[in-house]
């Protein structure tokens, strides 16, 4: 039976274990294989489906919004996020500041074939943007019905304290949910860092790469690249 948390200080309420499609590659078989194992993982009772704008470029979200329609998965019994940062090589396709972030979005909710996501999270800090426009254009989303909370990805503790106060002094939706990595190999962010977080605000979190890149599973240990894996993919492309 799978467990279900509340994401943060918040009443969203997500399944223990998610789903992402960060892909490995863009071979014609990675829709089919993407569909067949969300479907595996609603069936589970997993309601919590994570991508990213930079997973391929889009084509993650692309082939997660397919594979939701062809499903037929109700809106309503589905947690999705998406995340942030950086989608093609233009000056403006990078970083946090107002224009991409709603031009994203609006790209973004295109791609999932959604009305809205659950979570959007900004995928890594921008130092190069004042931290307040980032704020202030992630609360025009949540107002806009275009997300319902923010998160953020690999942010400081203390730049997250940052963004928190400044959502208070200017009544603005303020960010509940941090996704670091996190697994036996990398410890010290998400144990020690972010403890503060996590008591004085409730700070909430999901994880990514909680295998290390497959390595965990102990599929390399004999020194060999197994063929199709995380690693062979990346050494392909």
């Amino acid at each position: 039976k799978m467990e279900y948390r509340y994401l943060g200080n918040s009443g969203l309420r997500v399944s223990v274990l998610s789903f992402g499609n960060w892909l490995n590659s863009n071979k014609p078989e990675d829709y089919q294989i993407t569909k067949d194992a969300m479907k595996l993982c609603f069936d589970a009772g997993i309601n919590f489906f994570d991508t990213a704008e930079i997973y391929g470029f889009g084509q993650a979200e692309t082939i997660m919004g397919n594979a939701f329609k062809e499903l037929g998965l109700k809106r309503e019994e589905i947690v999705v996020s998406t995340k942030i940062f950086k989608v093609g090589p233009g000056v403006n396709d990078t970083f946090l500041s107002r224009k991409h972030i709603l031009e994203a979005i609006n790209n973004s909710l295109k791609r999932l074939q959604l009305d809205y996501v659950d979570v959007v999270f900004c995928h890594r800090p921008d130092y190069e943007t004042p931290l307040e426009e980032t704020c202030r254009a992630m609360h025009s989303v949540i107002e806009q019905g275009k997300a319902f909370y923010w998160g953020t990805s690999e942010w400081t503790a203390d730049r997250i304290t940052k963004a928190i106060e400044i959502c208070e002094r200017l009544n603005l939706h303020k960010p509940i949910v941090e996704q670091p990595q996190y697994n036996m190999l990398v410890r010290d962010k998400f144990e020690n860092e972010y403890r503060f977080l996590f008591t004085e605000y409730k700070y909430g979190t999901t994880i990514w790469s909680p295998l290390a890149g497959g390595i965990l599973t102990g599929k390399y240990n004999d020194g060999v690249i197994p063929a199709g894996s995380r690693y062979d993919n990346h050494k392909s492309m």
